[in-house]
């Protein structure tokens, strides 16, 4: 529905359909011109002296008591009756003047209200050096939704806010590592670990409690599954995947994640006998004991390079 802006008689701005509005004004032109004619109608029966001033002043005071009742029901139906009001007090004070003068006054409300708004003169000046003013072009890349914060999609390391000095920078980065664990971000806790602020060395040692934790309940999961269905060499070669991925993930020591080897090798073995003459699980176990060997060589350097015993995966 179209909208039209009609001023109320103490300065507001009311915004009502167009249709309201013309039938509002149409409805105050009605009773404008009654008004005056009935007072006009008075004015010259009096001069005529066809009626007496108490009779004239009893038919004006009904007239205007009419005006007044209108007044009160166009306000109670809606904020724009207030021109009624103005109608019945001008016709009061000035007779058939009155009516005239509302009626003006009203014009000229009218008139302001539907006046364009003033938009300054930037445009002119635009039009001028042919291109837009900085105003202009903030207002355009506004309105197009081509204002941009410079660096808002930008990405920090981790690692970077870990080495800065902000304690609530180096708390979110750690928040981040709990709840989207990835072995590449193993890095970051154990960066934390070291770091000089007791505060973030203690959440750095729950986070890593926390994602350990997670992984052990993984693998009692598997190993049920497993138990449950000890002759299917699925369930064994999940059971072998699960070690190794906890191995890898770099939230053991070396020794830990030998051992977590060592039992990916054993659950691997254990799902080859369960299925023998099985193609497929031949190929995954052969596949499964290549990321392990090459899983225990990498444990082994680093090992070495500790002094630490080495715990080898049986064959």
């Amino acid at each position: 529905m179209s909208l039209g802006v009609s001023e109320t008689g103490l300065g507001g701005v009311q915004i009502l359909p167009i249709g309201r509005t013309n039938a509002l004004r149409n409805a105050f032109l009605a009773a404008a011109g009654v008004s005056a004619a009935l007072q006009t109608g008075l004015a010259f029966a009096l001069a005529r002296a066809l009626i007496g001033p108490a009779t004239f002043l009893v038919a004006h005071v009904i007239l205007c008591g009419a005006l007044l009742g209108t007044a009160i029901v166009a306000l109670q139906r809606s904020e724009d009756g207030s021109n009624f009001l103005h109608l019945a007090l001008w016709s009061t004070i000035g007779g058939p003047y009155g009516a005239v003068i509302a009626g003006g006054l009203l014009a000229l409300d009218w008139h302001r209200a539907h006046q364009p708004a003033d938009f300054g003169d930037w445009l002119d000046l635009a039009a001028q050096d042919g291109r837009p003013p900085t105003r202009g072009r903030l207002c355009n890349a506004y309105l197009d939704g081509r204002l941009r914060i410079l660096g808002a999609s930008g990405t920090r390391p981790l690692g970077e806010i870990l080495a800065a000095q902000g304690r609530e920078e180096k708390f979110e980065a750690l928040s981040i590592v709990g709840r989207r664990f990835d072995p590449s971000l193993t890095h970051v806790v154990r960066a934390a670990l070291q770091d000089a602020d007791p505060s973030v060395r203690v959440l750095a040692s729950t986070v890593m409690a926390k994602l350990q934790t997670q992984f052990t309940r993984n693998l009692l999961a598997v190993e049920a599954a497993a138990l449950r269905k000890p002759g299917e060499a699925s369930v064994w070669l999940d059971l072998a995947r699960a070690h190794l991925g906890y191995a890898r993930t770099g939230l053991l020591e070396p020794s830990q994640a030998a051992a977590e080897l060592i039992q990916a090798a054993a659950a691997g073995e254990r799902g080859l006998r369960a299925a023998p003459h099985c193609p497929l699980a031949a190929a995954a176990h052969a596949a499964l004991a290549g990321e392990i060997a090459q899983s225990q060589d990498e444990i082994a350097r680093i090992q070495d390079a500790a002094g630490l015993p080495r715990r080898t995966v049986s064959p």
